[in-house]
């Protein structure tokens, strides 16, 4: 009688843990991360914006996403940013990202592949020339600003790596953004990388 009573506890216990563990497998195949699926369908979208140049677009899904992920966690890397802001010029906000470069934070998703990643900086090699015209003739920025952006185009144009330990100069005060040359005359004006 009494090993009845124990092989039915133990029938019972491995019932009831049995049971615990098939719910909670339940629960994990039907959880759904809210903030994955916005975040992934959003680059997807975006990468159909860039890829048929609707930048106006752009701007509208990563302004969307940037207010449902932050601050918990970034939508976007850091050089995805930069080259958002650039493409919609938005200067501003380049500049803003520029100065924080350190300061990373946590992705909402980990990325799959750099379709997105690509196709901003396609956009942009296209683009920095017109780009950099637009730099040029806008009044509101700084002499330094506007440097920092052509030195950013010049490395996006030309390819080059900021880590080549050299030093590069851009003289913006002989920068000619149709040209795509660099005079380097050492006069005021002038932006240096070490």
């Amino acid at each position: 009688m009494k090993l009845k009573k124990i092989l039915f506890s133990a029938l019972m216990l491995f019932v009831v843990l049995n049971s615990a563990k098939a719910q909670l497998e339940q629960e994990i195949k039907s959880f759904v991360d809210e903030t994955e699926v916005l975040v992934n369908n959003g680059r997807r979208m975006m990468l159909q914006s860039v890829q048929t140049r609707d930048f106006e677009r752009v701007t509208e899904i990563h302004r969307f996403l940037v207010e449902r992920t932050h601050p918990y966690c970034y939508a976007f890397t850091l050089s995805e940013e930069l080259a958002i802001a650039l493409l919609a010029g938005n200067w501003e906000n380049f500049l803003k990202r520029a100065e924080r470069f350190a300061t990373g934070g946590q992705l909402c998703v980990q990325l799959a592949d750099h379709q997105l990643h690509h196709a901003l900086y396609a956009h942009l090699r296209a683009d920095a020339v017109w780009l950099a015209d637009n730099v040029l003739i806008d009044e509101y920025l700084t002499t330094e600003d506007k440097g920092l952006l052509l030195l950013f185009f010049h490395f996006i144009k030309s390819g080059e790596n900021f880590s080549n330990g050299g030093e590069t100069r851009v003289d913006i005060t002989h920068f000619n953004a149709r040209d795509e040359r660099l005079a380097d005359a050492g006069a005021p004006g002038q932006v240096t990388l070490s």
